[in-house]
């Protein structure tokens, strides 16, 4: 069952007016408190969803055109979130993961507000698999001059991953590594690569 997604679109139209690639909003159900990341720059879209103070997270797919098609929970992780939810069963009107994306629908909001930017330090808590995992703060760009060696692949790839295709490809193009802390206070405000401090 796929799930058309008029939040996502609305907020998508928004984003865009703003330059915005990337979106955090909350969703809430009675005592779950979900952190929801719309990623626009991937291709297809992203939907990345995690429980605030728990280990559970979902990922979904989003066409062009605001489509969930893959809906489908490992039954662990459905039954968990039916218990979460508290949720009771209901043989005539029973629970599907489609509900869930449709409530998480309802809750996007219409217009993206500077706040609600999603940070590399937001993305960071769904994608682990980077070099320096612990290192999700940005802080500065490192510019290679020709014929040194240029960024790592897994630099460049935390660079994708945590920042976007966009960034990726001028990194890449322009050998330029991004450069990371874990330390909060450090982290300074993303700027455009090819300026140099």
């Amino acid at each position: 069952m796929a799930v058309h997604m008029e939040g996502l679109r609305r907020l998508h139209h928004s984003m865009r007016a703003q330059r915005v690639d990337r979106y955090r909003f909350e969703y809430r159900h009675g005592r779950a408190h979900f952190d929801v990341l719309f990623l626009a720059d991937e291709a297809p879209f992203l939907l990345l969803l995690g429980l605030r103070g728990g280990a559970m997270a979902f990922e979904f797919e989003v066409t062009r055109g605001y489509l969930v098609r893959d809906v489908y929970m490992d039954p662990r992780d459905y039954k968990a979130l039916v218990q979460l939810l508290g949720l009771e069963f209901d043989p005539a009107n029973r629970f599907r993961p489609a509900h869930f994306l449709e409530w998480v629908d309802r809750a996007a909001p219409a217009i993206a507000l500077p706040s609600g930017r999603a940070e590399p330090s937001d993305v960071a808590r769904f994608r682990r698999d980077v070099e320096e995992q612990d290192k999700i703060y940005f802080l500065k760009w490192q510019h290679y001059p020709s014929g040194t060696r240029g960024p790592t692949a897994e630099n460049l790839a935390k660079t994708r991953t945590l920042l976007g295709y966009r960034y990726y490809e001028i990194c890449r193009d322009r050998r330029i590594s991004s450069c990371w802390t874990d330390i909060a206070r450090d982290a300074q405000l993303l700027c455009d690569p090819w300026r140099q401090d």
